[in-house]
């Protein structure tokens, strides 16, 4: 009968020691739709081009700031994460051209899958022709096209 309550208090306490030591492990800052910075470093997400902020687009009938949108986007995919990134081109100037992942998901890919970014290489363009196929984030133009529910 002792078992349990030691058992439930070992699972207590170490469930609650990991997201303390999670949370301390970064700083990270949403830029932009396409660049995080992480613990002091400038990331920009490879393989995608996204709305810069100020950038209108028409969604679902209105013009919307899409890079605004595009930012908000990232945030949402970020919260809460991990975030690690991993170089592929060090430029002398500027942001480290990087793969991210957020808690092991592809952040680029992210971006492409919501509509909100454009594939900008071969690994993500079935993806944007699938948002653009499902009218998802910026490649819904509009009408609103939602059931009338009188």
């Amino acid at each position: 009968m002792l078992r349990w309550p030691a058992v439930g208090i070992c699972l207590i306490l170490s469930w609650s020691a990991f997201p303390a030591e999670r949370a301390d492990a970064q700083a990270l800052v949403v830029i932009d739709g396409q660049t995080v910075d992480l613990d002091g470093t400038a990331f920009r997400l490879a393989g995608i081009l996204v709305p810069v902020p100020g950038e209108i687009c028409t969604v679902r009938g209105q013009d919307r700031d899409c890079g605004r949108i595009a930012r908000a986007q990232l945030l949402d995919l970020t919260a809460g994460a991990v975030v690690e990134c991993r170089a592929i081109e060090v430029a002398d100037q500027g942001p480290v051209v990087a793969r991210c992942l957020a808690n092991g998901y592809d952040l680029s890919y992210g971006m492409v899958y919501t509509g909100w970014a454009h594939a900008a290489d071969a690994v993500y363009r079935n993806t944007e022709i699938e948002a653009r196929d499902a009218r998802r984030g910026m490649w819904n133009p509009g009408p609103n096209n939602y059931p009338d529910m009188r």
